[in-house]
């Protein structure tokens, strides 16, 4: 009988500074996935520990997320019809690589990217220890995703959190409000503000969680 695949593709980027256990940690997630894992050229002043991590999801982001919420199956196995989707060994191999360079280079996810067939979710900072953090965003966008959209008028196509402003940053078309990718930072900084792309990434707004207002809309 054949196995039913996991609807999960995965790509990591890595500093290519020496990471203990990478291979190990490869073995492991090619149990469950298709999977890219490749090293990347940092120039000095890299810590060591940093990587890149793209889910590609084989389906539209309330289709998988709606489930995800009702249910409550989160991380352990979303199954669907013919199509399966599961996080958990994921996250549980990232578990172990984080421990496994606890005493030389601490592992930083950089970016989490997801992406689904109809939007694309970006997470930045976040650790493996610290992965429930990922559900909460999925919960605050299936609420709130109707609502942003009816104000936008258009279909939201990224998101990024969470983000700073970088006031330097005057040049015309350009958003001064970037992707946060140090770790460590508090749960509540991902639940501030969000950058919303629609247009197919061509524009933006920054979109206030808490007054759930539109401060600022880039290109300009």
């Amino acid at each position: 009988m054949t196995e039913i695949p996991n609807n999960i593709f995965i790509e990591i980027d890595y500093n290519e500074r020496e990471i203990a256990g990478i291979e190990e940690f490869r073995n492991e997630l090619n149990k469950h996935y298709l999977i890219q894992l490749k090293p990347r050229y940092i120039p000095a002043f890299s810590e060591g520990g940093e990587t890149w991590i793209t889910v590609f999801v084989n389906s539209n982001f309330f289709d998988f997320a709606k489930d995800v919420i009702v249910y409550g199956l989160a991380w352990d196995l979303l199954k669907k019809g013919t199509t399966q989707y599961f996080f958990k060994p994921l996250f549980s191999a990232l578990k172990k690589l984080e421990k496994a360079n606890s005493r030389s280079y601490r592992l930083r996810i950089q970016s989490l990217k997801f992406q689904f067939d109809d939007i694309d979710i970006i997470i930045g900072g976040v650790e493996p220890h610290r992965i429930v953090i990922i559900s909460k965003i999925f919960t605050e966008l299936i609420k709130r995703k109707e609502s942003i959209e009816k104000k936008i008028m258009l279909k939201i196509s990224k998101i990024e959190t969470p983000i700073f402003h970088n006031p330097s940053i005057d040049k015309k078309g350009y958003s001064p409000f970037l992707l946060d990718t140090s770790c460590g930072q508090p749960v509540e900084s991902y639940f501030i503000m969000w950058k919303i792309w629609f247009n197919q990434n061509r524009d933006c707004y920054v979109y206030d969680l808490n007054d759930l207002t539109y401060p600022n809309a880039y290109p300009n």
